[in-house]
C-alpha cells in the first residue's frame, strides 16, 4: 500500500474526489470531516501527509494544524492547506515559527492536487 493521505474537509464531496484522484496514483487515502475527528485519526494512523480544510466546524483547520505542531508524534506531518478563502499571508500571521505550508485553492483540477502533492512528499 502506498503511502498515507488524511483528509480533513467538511465537504464530502472534496474528500471523495482527492480520495478517487490520489488512490489512482497509489495513495492510501482516509478523510475525516472536521479537525477533531482529524486531529484524533492523525494521532493514530501517524499519516505521511495531512490535506487540510481551513474552514471547518467542531474545529477549523488552523486550530487542528496548531495542535498538529505540539504534539511529538504529528508535528513533522506535513500539511496541505487547502482553502477558498483564506490568503497565504493571513496563516503565516498565525504561524510566525516559519514553518512552510503548501497552499491548494478549491477549485483544483487533478494535476494541480498531484503537483502540490508531489512536491511536499517529495516526488516519491
Amino acid at each position: 500500500m502506498g503511502k498515507k493521505v488524511l483528509v480533513v474537509d467538511d465537504e464530502p464531496h472534496i474528500i471523495e474526489a482527492i480520495q478517487r484522484i490520489l488512490t489512482q496514483k497509489g495513495f492510501q487515502v482516509i478523510g475525516a470531516c472536521n479537525g477533531e475527528e482529524g486531529l484524533r485519526k492523525a494521532k493514530q494512523l501517524l499519516p505521511d501527509l495531512i490535506i487540510l480544510d481551513i474552514l471547518m466546524p467542531v474545529m477549523d483547520g488552523t486550530t487542528m494544524a496548531q495542535s498538529l505542531q505540539e504534539d511529538f508524534l504529528t508535528k513533522k506531518i506535513p500539511v496541505i492547506f487547502l482553502t477558498c478563502l483564506v490568503r497565504e499571508e493571513e496563516i503565516r500571521r498565525l504561524y510566525p515559527s516559519g514553518r512552510k505550508y503548501q497552499f491548494l485553492a478549491k477549485p483544483f483540477t487533478p494535476e494541480q492536487l498531484i503537483e502540490v502533492v508531489d512536491k511536499v512528499l517529495g516526488g516519491k
